[in-house]
Order: C-alpha cells, then structure tokens, then sequence
C-alpha cells in the first residue's frame, strides 16, 4: 500500500514537472549541482576513480533499487498464489495458471528482448 501510494505521488508531481516545468516541489536536478555531477560521472568514465570505488557504488545503487522493487516482484506472486489456494486449486491446474500469471508477469520482457 505504501509502495503504491508513493508511486502514486511520484507520478503526481511529475505530471506537474510536465505542466509546469521547474516551479514547486520539483524531482528535477538543480543546475547548481550539474556541474559537479558531470565532473564526477566524467571522472568515472575516464578511470580517474578506482575499480573498487566504481564497483561498490554499483552495487549500492543496485540494492536500493531491489529494496524498491522487492514488493512488486515478490508480493504479486504472492498474492496470486493465495488466490490459487484459496480456491482450491492444485496440481497440474495450479501449475498450469502460475505459468499463465508468469507469461503475463514478463511479457513486456519478452517483447523487449526478442524484438531487441
């Protein structure tokens, strides 16, 4: 629910990003900081900053996104297959509709990387 109400307004005040570009509460990059983003992001690229330091900021951003996506990817499967047992469905059924739920979970994967 949390999960949801966040996205909600994330996606509100982008909208209003859209509308009314750069007045109130904006998730746009200030230009006083671009600069010093850019030098750092330039530093990396051109290997002026160590192996480790390049590795473990990946990994880093890589857990906080898992940390936000967690819910969508483990509570949806969840969910469904409380569903399936709810309802009493077992064996070759429930099988048979969890490969459904996953044909529908990753198609836009299967689209993406088979046309890419």
């Amino acid at each position: 629910m949390a999960t949801g109400l966040l996205a909600v307004a994330y996606g509100a005040v982008n909208v209003k990003d859209y509308l009314f570009y750069k007045r109130g509460m904006s998730f746009t990059i200030p230009d006083r900081f671009k600069p010093w983003i850019f030098r750092r992001g330039r530093a990396i690229r051109d290997g002026r900053r160590s192996l480790a330091a390049v590795t473990g900021l990946t990994a880093a951003m890589a857990l906080g996104v898992s940390l936000l996506e967690l819910p969508c990817t483990a509570g949806l499967p969840v969910v469904w297959t409380g569903l399936l047992r709810a309802n009493a469905v077992a064996g070759a059924e429930f099988v048979g509709l969890l490969g459904v739920y996953l044909l529908v979970y990753l198609l836009d994967e299967l689209v993406l990387f088979t046309w890419w």
